[in-house]
């Protein structure tokens, strides 16, 4: 009677999968089933980490954000689809990483009128696609196709304040602060609801991308094991794929985190992947072509 071996557990299978390639063998006696749920297991745990360090990392921007609105905005009013502000000098919320989160500069400066804030916030368009401008009525959305030279609107949106705008705000009063404004922008923070987008996005993203390689390269490898002469078949193949791929969607898994991070590219990354699988193949193949030559030479 055969005694099956007792399992190797998941964090064993990662460190075999990367330091010893001698032991694909007894992972491969698992069978194909264990393989897929390797893979499956590991996509998620790794997009889950991802997810939630992207959304810590997410969270702490919007906060920076808000804490940086909440340093320029002067004390203000919305009253009667009006907004007035302390003083007169224009407000201007331009940092990189507010421009990066709310994808344009903002302007609060209700003292002048249409025209005029047109004419002196028109140029932010030439460094930036847009430029949203608060008036005392109104709001306008400047665009890089405005051209003050040909006398044409083109590239300029106009929006009357209404009551359309105070559906946002939870609480509904005949006056609207600074201080409501802060708290409407903070409680549009979610995690929960980042984490789940983050955790959805990375496992389509990262887990189909892993699935194509690992179904691409399996095909290619199966080939090469027939013109070597390599008795693998298609369920060792695919199983040995699978396994060679780990060191690779742990180091592209790093990679994302250090893009989101630091916004650091490195262009071709996703060659680096493939050439780190094939690496493995590579050793497997020469292991296994030698073993044939030794069985040979022996007899």
């Amino acid at each position: 009677m055969k005694i099956r071996s007792n399992k190797i557990n998941f964090f064993k299978k990662i460190w075999y999968s990367i330091t010893k390639i001698d032991k694909y063998e007894e992972l491969r006696q698992e069978g194909i089933s264990a393989s897929i749920s390797y893979f499956i297991n590991s996509i998620i745990i790794i997009c889950a980490i991802l997810a939630i360090i992207s959304t810590f990392v997410h969270v702490k921007l919007i906060k920076t954000e808000i804490n940086y609105i909440d340093s320029k905005l002067p004390e203000l009013s919305f009253k009667d689809n009006k907004l007035t502000v302390d003083g007169e000098e224009p407000v201007i919320l331009d940092s990189e990483d507010f421009k990066k989160h709310f994808g344009t500069v903002v302007v609060i400066n209700p003292s002048i009128d249409q025209q005029k804030a047109v004419d002196e916030y028109y140029k932010i368009t030439s460094k930036e696609n847009t430029a949203l401008v608060f008036l005392n009525d109104k709001f306008l959305i400047i665009s890089n196709k405005y051209n003050p030279e040909n006398n044409s609107q083109d590239g300029i949106e106009q929006h009357i304040y209404s009551e359309e705008i105070l559906k946002y705000f939870k609480e509904q009063k005949e006056e609207y602060s600074k201080k409501d404004i802060i708290q409407y922008l903070e409680s549009g923070i979610s995690e929960a609801t980042l984490l789940i987008q983050y955790l959805v996005t990375f496992i389509i993203t990262f887990g189909l991308l892993y699935l194509f390689y690992i179904a691409l390269i399996s095909l290619v490898l199966w080939g090469m094991t027939k013109l070597l002469k390599l008795k693998w078949g298609y369920k060792n193949t695919l199983m040995n794929t699978i396994y060679s791929s780990t060191l690779s969607w742990i180091v592209f898994a790093l990679y994302i985190l250090l893009g989101y991070i630091t916004k650091i590219s490195i262009p071709f990354f996703d060659v680096v992947n493939i050439v780190l699988i094939f690496i493995y193949i590579t050793l497997l193949l020469y292991r296994d072509r030698n073993k044939i030559k030794e069985a040979k030479s022996q007899k």
